[in-house]
């Protein structure tokens, strides 16, 4: 939390850009609601109504907004016909999810801005900071560390803490906005995914947390590693006139081999963390269709179209 207070002290240069990306979000939020609502309730009349006929109209269609909705296709279907109409639904489609991704690309394009002025700005006084330090700092700190720090270090900012902060702009308004539109679908169902979700995502995060733990460990080694190399080269005259060939290899290689052990850890905790992430998936959806099917069999304020509609979004 603390890194991210810090970030967002450079992204206080770019308010013009913040704003933008936030505008383009929100917008991009209503238009995939849009998108994903308008199918449903659409496509429930017009093939009811090509099974059951122009003169059917007992489907109980429900009250307010959905119903205006509901009637409105339904009147546009019986003046134009129901081919016509299906033509005009997948024009409007189309041009709905173009205008919701225009959005989306718009947010992403002030963000790509956004992240790499804030990776330039901190190399920028990383730099600076490090033609300030005094020498005593050189003597005792290793130029592997630095160079790490001013590489490795950087870049996790940039995939890291940049990520974490687009995630921060982008999906509390995406959030808002399906949340209103789920409660709106069903309130009960709503709250049963409120409760399963994040039990799921608890066990998700504590495998990143883990991974995290891991990779900061194998970075702090290969510093370590780097720097045995550059004290090898720097001092290979020493080394050779001592011929301590033999000790500074076998030096560098515990380094190298506590790196790879590291590093084989990480990355099979990386390769365990998906197949559990979906296993996790698949049995919350599991337990979402469960919970959903049986409202809809119980009819209690949810129908069939609706319950799609729901897992689309």
């Amino acid at each position: 939390m603390k890194k991210i207070v810090e970030i967002l002290g450079y992204l206080s240069n770019y308010k013009a850009r913040i704003s933008l990306n936030l505008i383009y979000n929100l917008l991009n939020a209503v238009f995939s609601v849009i998108s994903f609502s308008a199918i449903i309730p659409f496509l429930k009349i017009l093939f009811d109504r090509a099974e059951n006929g122009p003169g059917d109209q007992s489907a109980d269609l429900g009250d307010g907004f959905l119903d205006a909705l509901n009637h409105w296709f339904d009147v546009y279907i019986t003046e134009n016909g129901t081919r016509h109409a299906l033509l005009v639904f997948c024009i409007v489609v189309v041009i709905l999810f173009m205008i919701r991704n225009l959005f989306r690309y718009l947010a992403m394009h002030q963000m790509a801005f956004l992240r790499n002025a804030v990776v330039r700005d901190v190399r920028q006084n990383i730099y600076a900071k490090l033609l300030r330090l005094p020498m005593a700092f050189y003597t005792g700190e290793r130029k592997g560390h630095i160079y790490s720090r001013f590489t490795s270090d950087v870049s996790e900012i940039e995939w890291s803490v940049m990520g974490a902060l687009e995630a921060l702009f982008k999906q509390p308004i995406l959030i808002a906005a399906y949340l209103f539109s789920l409660l709106a679908i069903s309130w009960q169902l709503t709250l049963f995914v409120l409760v399963v979700l994040p039990l799921a995502g608890l066990i998700i995060g504590r495998i990143g947390k883990s991974l995290k733990k891991t990779a900061k460990k194998g970075q702090n080694e290969l510093g370590q590693v780097v720097s045995a190399v550059e004290e090898t080269v720097g001092g290979i005259r020493i080394v050779k006139g001592f011929t301590a060939e033999e000790s500074f290899f076998e030096r560098f290689v515990k380094m190298n081999n506590y790196h790879f052990r590291l590093m084989v850890k990480l990355f099979r905790k990386q390769y365990l963390a998906s197949p559990i992430s979906e296993t996790l998936s698949i049995f919350t959806v599991a337990l979402i269709l469960w919970f959903g099917g049986n409202l809809v069999l119980e009819g209690r304020m949810l129908n069939g179209e609706m319950f799609i509609l729901y897992l689309s979004l």
